[in-house]
């Protein structure tokens, strides 16, 4: 069956201070499908992706991690079973706050869509249950996965 029937991404730009190409739609979601196919993921699921601005991260930053500042991504895994509108599992939400995406990619040397992307792969491993939070062991793992994936895509 074709990946892109299996899987089905939402994307939400609810920022308006920084452009996002078509390009850049295209990469997330070439990103959320290669992370998929990396980790033997074939049945049916969806994510949502929010592309937000800094005061809105600050604020689920705060909510939920009950951290008072922003940040550049953070990822809600659905652990339960449940399925959305087209019977998918439904895997998540991943929230990237694009002006901490351009700056990151300013002081890597990255382009925007570079760091989004990266943001993208990173959040998808987190809705897997990937945490580099835990241990010095499972950040290895999933940093080593995330950067196997960042180059299978190509991206630094």
């Amino acid at each position: 069956m074709n990946r892109k029937t299996n899987f089905k991404i939402y994307i939400n730009n609810s920022q308006h201070s920084i452009k996002i190409s078509m390009m850049t739609r295209l990469v997330i979601r070439r990103c959320c499908r290669c992370v998929l196919k990396y980790e033997n993921i074939n049945y049916k699921s969806e994510v949502s992706i929010a592309l937000m601005d800094d005061s809105s991260l600050k604020f689920l930053n705060n909510k939920y991690r009950n951290k008072n500042s922003t940040t550049d991504v953070l990822s809600f895994p659905i652990n339960d079973i449940m399925y959305g509108e087209r019977n998918q599992k439904l895997l998540g939400d991943i929230a990237i706050s694009i002006p901490q995406a351009k700056k990151q990619g300013e002081e890597y040397g990255n382009t925007l869509m570079q760091e989004i992307a990266f943001l993208t792969v990173h959040g998808m491993l987190h809705l897997l249950g990937y945490d580099h939070q835990l241990s010095k062991k499972e950040e290895k793992i999933m940093f080593d996965k995330q950067n196997k994936i960042l180059s299978y895509l190509g991206i630094r």
